[in-house]
């Protein structure tokens, strides 16, 4: 990630700042609400399709609209999870719904959802399954909209379709691959949310996060010091038999000049 080495001008301050905090903003909020950003916010340090008094003004408003548009996404779809809800008899026909959905398209059904009607039942990641089947369906019916519009357009006489019905396809056509590419990122988090929220990687993060436990930056400055302390004291072999040798023989004589001889000890009980 790239990050910003120079502070903004005073003039392109507030209004970079701003999309920036609108980004942040998003970004946060999308992850309390449960949803997942495809990335981390980019601080890019130049170099855009902006010209140069503009450029970070440019950067952080393409950040704040990428990450509105994914919060965007997903508040829709916690929206369309409750609709579908709000009775049993109505949370039935999404499950027929699901199931029709499924035997049309041949997906995969490791992917399909386990649904609960109480949304405090159901697993994270059949709530991602669910998800993963809201997005796919809103991409049939964009396609669906393309292919009636080339449909209508291949219709017309040949003088009738203009350089501008032309574009309006290509147009169709690229944010039907921006979609597909969206639902291909969708899938691809799902061994990642089934990862997350296994027991043992849940203990595991529990663990981590022990108030008792040093950070991080901790352990390695330990690491460090210990590091240095075992090269700076580093001595040969020969050394280190010199110095024990040395160490006993002065341990030996202070203990004998402690001991009483034998003569001595004679002479008291004599006495």
């Amino acid at each position: 990630m790239l990050i910003v080495s120079t502070l903004p001008s005073p003039d392109h301050q507030p209004s970079s700042m701003q999309n920036l905090a609108t980004a942040e903003h998003a970004y946060n909020t999308l992850i309390s609400l449960g949803g997942r950003p495809t990335r981390e916010i980019e601080h890019d340090c130049g170099g855009s399709s902006c010209d140069a008094e503009n450029w970070l003004d440019c950067h952080y408003s393409g950040e704040a609209a990428c990450f509105n548009g994914e919060l965007e996404k997903w508040v829709l779809f916690r929206d369309y999870q409750r609709l579908g809800r709000k009775d049993p008899p109505t949370f039935a026909q999404v499950q027929k719904y699901i199931d029709a959905f499924w035997k049309k398209h041949g997906i995969d059904n490791d992917l399909k959802p386990s649904l609960q009607i109480d949304l405090e039942m159901q697993t994270k990641v059949d709530e991602w399954k669910e998800f993963y089947f809201y997005q796919y369906r809103n991409r049939e019916r964009k396609k669906q909209e393309v292919y009636k519009a080339r449909q209508q357009a291949e219709s017309l006489p040949t003088g009738d379709f203009t350089r501008a019905g032309k574009r309006w396809i290509e147009i169709a056509n690229t944010d039907l691959k921006r979609w597909d590419d969206w639902l291909s990122w969708v899938v691809h988090q799902l061994p990642t949310v089934t990862l997350e929220h296994t027991p043992l990687f849940s203990s595991s993060r529990k663990a981590m996060s022990r108030p008792n436990r040093p950070r991080r930056s901790e352990r390695l400055i330990s690491r460090r010091n210990t590091a240095c302390a075992v090269n700076n004291s580093k001595i040969s072999k020969a050394q280190a038999d010199s110095r024990f040798s040395r160490t006993s023989t002065r341990l030996r004589s202070s203990t004998a000049r402690k001991q009483p001889s034998k003569t001595s000890t004679r002479r008291k009980l004599m006495r």
